[in-house]
């Protein structure tokens, strides 16, 4: 007898750190569609980080100045939470490994409206309200959802966060999505 999947609403961000960041994100969009089916996605932002702008939390680099982009995704899965975080670990490892100086970070920021804290997963993730980088692209999808701990809207958290400060609009989300091809 085989239960009925339930259908989970996520939130998850995507870093990329490389030469084809944008190619190397519509790789990350095709892998994450085998489980996930996207709802919405931010717009692209360009992150940057210097020496007079540490705001960046994400120092994958270990360097004083570097770029990257940024997106976060809405979407539907039926797995669980555990499941798709080791996904999410699998699709980067497997992306990182394809070329030569490529940083990538996915990272599981909310599932549903649960609090979950085990050895092996923190929901929400613990430290996206204080990242610019994720909190502003997921408040621009999903303004409404309130964070289970904090008792606050993405909207409300991501207001006291200055654009310049941390990065820069790049482009639409939507013209990362042309891995679906339209039926003829």
């Amino acid at each position: 007898m085989s239960a009925m999947m339930k259908s989970n609403e996520v939130l998850i961000s995507v870093h990329a750190f490389a030469s084809d960041g944008e190619e190397l994100m519509k790789k990350v969009l095709s892998g994450l569609s085998l489980h996930l089916t996207v709802g919405s996605i931010s717009s692209v932002y360009k992150v940057h980080r210097t020496a007079h702008h540490p705001q960046h939390i994400h120092d994958l680099r270990r360097q004083t100045t570097y770029a990257g982009l940024s997106i976060s995704l809405r979407g539907i899965t039926d797995l669980s939470p555990s499941e798709l975080l080791a996904y999410l670990q699998h699709l980067e490892r497997q992306l990182r490994s394809q070329v030569l100086h490529q940083n990538l970070s996915l990272n599981l920021l909310a599932y549903n409206d649960e609090s979950i804290l085990t050895p092996d997963i923190t929901l929400p993730h613990p430290g996206f309200h204080n990242r610019p980088e994720e909190l502003v692209p997921s408040a621009e999808i999903w303004p409404d959802y309130v964070h289970p701990v904090l008792n606050t809207s993405l909207r409300d958290l991501a207001s006291s966060y200055d654009l310049a400060a941390w990065g820069e609009f790049f482009s639409q989300g939507k013209s990362l999505l042309d891995f679906c091809k339209p039926e003829a």
